[in-house]
């Protein structure tokens, strides 16, 4: 199977493959179970991909600052036509809040809603 994406340079095809079947799998448990049972696995569901992917993108992202400040660079660089320092910023599915915190300096007041 060739990948639609280009594989990121400092990942292997096996690596996201492994990422990819780990995302898969917790999909396809959070489609079958209850909503009692999705409740709980809401408060599991990260620390499980990441002990499966310890490679994940969100945990190296960290390692390197100035790759961490330009991925947030990049990402203001989408809104900033559109924000003032007087609003008000939401984000959905902030995953580790790292540009909900970067946004804190740009606004008057921040949101981050996540499951």
């Amino acid at each position: 199977m060739k990948p639609i994406k280009k594989i990121p340079p400092d990942r292997t095809v096996e690596q996201v493959r492994r990422h990819y079947e780990a995302e898969k799998e917790i999909a396809a448990r959070l489609r079958t179970a209850t909503r009692a049972e999705r409740s709980l696995m809401y408060r599991t569901m990260y620390d499980e991909l990441f002990a499966k992917v310890p490679d994940h993108p969100r945990l190296r992202a960290h390692l390197d600052p100035e790759q961490f400040e330009r991925r947030n660079l990049q990402k203001f660089s989408y809104v900033a036509p559109y924000v003032a320092s007087t609003d008000t910023f939401a984000e959905f599915a902030p995953g580790d809040c790292a540009f909900a915190r970067f946004m804190c300096s740009k606004v008057h007041e921040v949101y981050a809603y996540d499951i």
